[in-house]
């Protein structure tokens, strides 16, 4: 009987306010609470009805944004980046590798690969 004691009181201050209708407040309600999360784009909320037990996600994103369908195909290329990058780098100086007079393996990088290194560090800043 709480529940609906709550949903009553809410549409009286609806019905007493500048809102449209609920679906009014509660994009207001969300768009404070995307405003006030460490999220870039969008981000998700899971939702279980109380009185049903049914599941929900709530995903609230910003137009002109990434998916998260998209912004996951996006880490999943740049993390392929970087694993080629690794392994070439790893060929690399074991390619190069010599022992100095104390028995450390010494390497140079090619510049290349430094080049490329270097964007992809930057491209995490």
């Amino acid at each position: 009987m709480q529940n609906e004691t709550v949903k009553t009181i809410i549409k009286t201050l609806i019905t007493d306010s500048d809102f449209n209708d609920f679906t009014h407040v509660m994009s207001d309600l969300i768009i404070d609470e995307f405003d006030h999360s460490p999220a870039e784009n969008f981000f998700s909320q899971d939702l279980t009805d109380t009185s049903t037990g049914r599941k929900f996600n709530l995903t609230v994103q910003q137009l002109g944004g990434a998916t998260s369908s998209e912004a996951f195909n996006n880490l999943k290329e740049e993390n392929k980046k970087i694993k080629d990058l690794l392994l070439k780098v790893k060929n690399d100086l074991l390619m190069r590798a010599e022992t100095d007079s104390d028995g450390f393996k010494v390497v140079d990088l090619s510049s290349s690969i430094w080049e490329k290194v270097k964007e992809l560090s930057d491209e995490q800043e």
